[in-house]
Parts: C-alpha cells; sequence; structure tokens
C-alpha cells in the first residue's frame, strides 16, 4: 500500500469502513511508515479533541422538527399527488 492510497483510506479506517483486509494491509503499512503512522495519530488526537469540547447541544423542544401533516412524504415538504 501506498502513502498516498494509505491517506486515501485514513479517515474510512477511522471510522471502521474498510473490510479486514483491507485494515490489516493499512495497519502493516502503518507498521513500517512513520509519517502515515503520525497521520493517524493526528486525525485521532483531532477526533478526540473535537468529542471533548461538546460542539454539539441539543435544541430546545420549542426547536425541535414537528412530524409533518399526514400526506406528507418524508424529508420532501411536498403534499402527495392526488389519487384518481
Amino acid at each position: 500500500m501506498s502513502c498516498d492510497f494509505t491517506r486515501t483510506v485514513l479517515h474510512g479506517y477511522l471510522d471502521g469502513e474498510l473490510d479486514a483486509a483491507r485494515a490489516a494491509e493499512f495497519e502493516r503499512h502503518l507498521e513500517n511508515c512513520r509519517d502515515c503512522a503520525n497521520a493517524l495519530g493526528a486525525e485521532e488526537s483531532l477526533r478526540a479533541s473535537l468529542r471533548r469540547v461538546s460542539l454539539y447541544e441539543q435544541a430546545p423542544v420549542a426547536l425541535q422538527p414537528l412530524p409533518l401533516p399526514f400526506g406528507f412524504p418524508l424529508g420532501v415538504g411536498l403534499p402527495l399527488p392526488p389519487r384518481f
């Protein structure tokens, strides 16, 4: 695995999206490449920092989305066409 490809799949590795064979290949590359291992460490550190600062808060009840009226498709916001 090349460094360019390793950097392409780095986020997939962190998110657990790689299959077992690709994850093992990624980990073998990290054993021999200090630059890619450092890049992984930096991403892990960034993710940990973002989780610690609690950037996300629950919206007040008054601002939470209301259910759509009957006949509205989910996520579209337009009424269903009339049935004949």
